[in-house]
């Protein structure tokens, strides 16, 4: 695997995914999460290197 700390991938609600708040590496996965869940998106020509 890419990473180590991934063990399997999972398809889960909302609800699902706020219950295992703990578990997020960042308060970015919930405001992310929050953001495409409201319609934001961007292209990603705002990506540079």
């Amino acid at each position: 695997p890419l990473d180590a700390d991934i063990h399997q991938a999972l398809w889960l609600s909302y609800n699902e995914i706020m219950q295992r708040k703990s578990d997020f590496r960042s308060p970015l996965v919930k405001d992310c999460l929050d953001d495409y869940l409201a319609g934001k998106r961007y292209s990603l020509d705002i990506l540079r290197n």
